[in-house]
């Protein structure tokens, strides 16, 4: 058994020297790990960017809102305060 080891051992050893089998494995570990398949994350990439597109356009609905309710409070106060004096020169003639 320990010659069995010792027989892989140098055939490792001896194939890992020899820059013909570094080569593949190396370019394989090395480089093509980053090009595995990349549709998921560009599906992924895909649905962030529709979703930070509907969020745009959502606080841009939301501001519009906001603007829309300042503008009635104003006008609502307005109605009240002149219905406020209305009253009072109603009751300051009588």
């Amino acid at each position: 058994m320990h010659a069995i080891s010792r027989n892989f051992l140098s055939s490792t050893l001896q194939s890992l020297q020899n820059p013909y089998y570094l080569v593949p494995v190396l370019w394989r570990s090395l480089y093509l790990r980053f090009y595995e398949n990349q549709r998921p994350q560009h599906e992924a990439w895909d649905e962030y960017l529709i979703i930070k597109e509907k969020e745009i356009q959502l606080r841009s609905y939301v501001n519009k809102l906001r603007q829309e309710l300042l503008e009635l409070e104003r006008k609502c106060t307005e109605k009240n305060s002149n219905m406020i004096k209305i009253e009072k020169d109603t009751v300051t003639t009588t």
